[in-house]
């Protein structure tokens, strides 16, 4: 029995440190246990690519309602060079430039969000693979 406590008593110090130091202490605690190391970033990793799938299809979503949102507002710019009457055609194509400007900043916004392109990143940055986890699933939460 007195193996079982030793191993419980050695789990419980080692938790400890490693949440008295927050991230750093668990990357430590990895190089002490290479078997959870190697679970960690096979998980980090799989959440990290089905991360980046949903915001590829995010970003082709809004891409698209882009590409629409500008035909819309060429449209009405259109129909203003024309002669239509300016104060039908002025709102709507107010309108349809904040979105646009909503759209690309949605867009910019995504496109920071790819911080780890490879598993390789993931490794040699586990620090800041593990806070990157913690904050999406804290967003998510």
């Amino acid at each position: 029995m007195r193996g079982i406590n030793d191993a419980t008593a050695t789990n419980r110090c080692e938790n400890n440190t490693a949440r008295g130091r927050g991230a750093g202490g668990i990357v430590d605690m990895f190089d002490q246990r290479p078997e959870a190391r190697e679970a960690f970033v096979e998980a980090a990793w799989l959440a990290i690519r089905e991360t980046r799938k949903r915001l590829n299809r995010r970003r082709e979503d809004a891409e698209s309602q882009l590409r629409s949102l500008e035909q819309g507002a060429e449209n009405l710019v259109a129909a203003i060079e024309k002669g239509g009457k300016l104060a039908k055609l002025l709102d709507p194509l107010g309108k349809k430039e904040k979105q646009i400007a909503e759209l690309r900043g949605t867009l910019l916004d995504d496109a920071e969000e790819d911080l780890f392109l490879t598993k390789e990143d993931v490794i040699s940055r586990l620090s800041e693979a593990l806070h990157e986890l913690v904050r999406k699933a804290a967003d998510h939460g």
